[in-house]
């Protein structure tokens, strides 16, 4: 049984509600999933509309395509192959033909850091790939399962986030 959502709306926020959601199991039981909410001042959600019509980008909006580098990142932070443990992100597959791809990156590899800031978690990488766009040049810096420290520079592509 679903029964939608409910938006409340006053001169100072909006604010969506989940009401009456539930789902049958596998064994035919009725459960309600955890509900679920967020409230945004409707000035700042006017102002954000209103740069993304104009096409002004800030640090809270980017207008145009993502850039792509090409990584599937694990959720296991660091480097686990042979010597040290590496701060980074680890890297469980690449895209073929993807920037990464072309730099050399591999399944096993750790990235470190991206364009000289060290990165340590795959939001944080993510988080800093929305900066830029398709077709800019970026340094990757990455261990391999060896140990081996790389740095390649690449050109990203246009994609999703990654």
């Amino acid at each position: 049984m679903v029964h939608g959502s409910l938006y409340h709306i006053t001169n100072k926020s909006i604010r969506r509600h989940y009401t009456s959601f539930q789902f049958e199991n596998p064994f035919g039981q009725a459960q309600q999933p955890a509900e679920a909410g967020y409230a945004i001042p409707v000035n700042e959600a006017l102002s954000v509309a209103k740069k993304i019509e104009a096409g002004d980008k800030s640090s809270e909006v980017h207008v145009g395509a993502s850039a792509f580098l090409g990584v599937e990142l694990s959720s296991m932070s660091g480097y686990f192959g042979f010597g040290a443990a590496t701060s980074g992100v680890a890297v469980s597959g690449v895209v073929a033909g993807s920037p990464a791809a072309k730099a050399g990156l591999g399944s096993g590899d750790t990235i470190t850091s991206l364009d000289g800031r060290a990165v340590s978690s795959s939001s944080e990488l993510r988080s800093l790939l929305t900066k830029y766009y398709p077709g800019q040049k970026v340094t990757v810096t990455w261990v391999d399962s060896f140990g081996t420290s790389h740095t390649a520079t690449v050109a990203l592509a246009s994609g999703p986030v990654g």
